[in-house]
């Protein structure tokens, strides 16, 4: 407190557990942000990929189209599942 008001005092300023992620489908946030500071790049170019990333003990990135491909060839038979 100070003057009788709330300040703050730490931020825990960290990346969450989707960063990586993100990063794999074209949306670099750690980059971006570098580059805003150290480069002054302002309006980051950036293109997003459609991907389908499952994660397990480490990401695994897989193609739309190999999604829709499993599909097709009913991959996914569980009845608790519906895609």
């Amino acid at each position: 407190m100070r003057d009788n008001i709330p300040c703050i005092f730490d931020i825990n300023a960290r990346c969450s557990g989707t960063t990586a992620s993100r990063a794999l489908a074209g949306f670099n946030e750690p980059k971006m942000i570098c580059d805003y500071i150290f480069k002054g790049i302002g309006n980051p170019h950036f293109k997003i990929k459609e991907i389908a990333i499952l994660r397990y003990w480490k990401e695994l990135v897989v193609s739309y189209n190999k999604i829709e491909e499993m599909k097709a060839n009913n991959f996914f038979y569980s009845k608790e599942v519906k895609l």
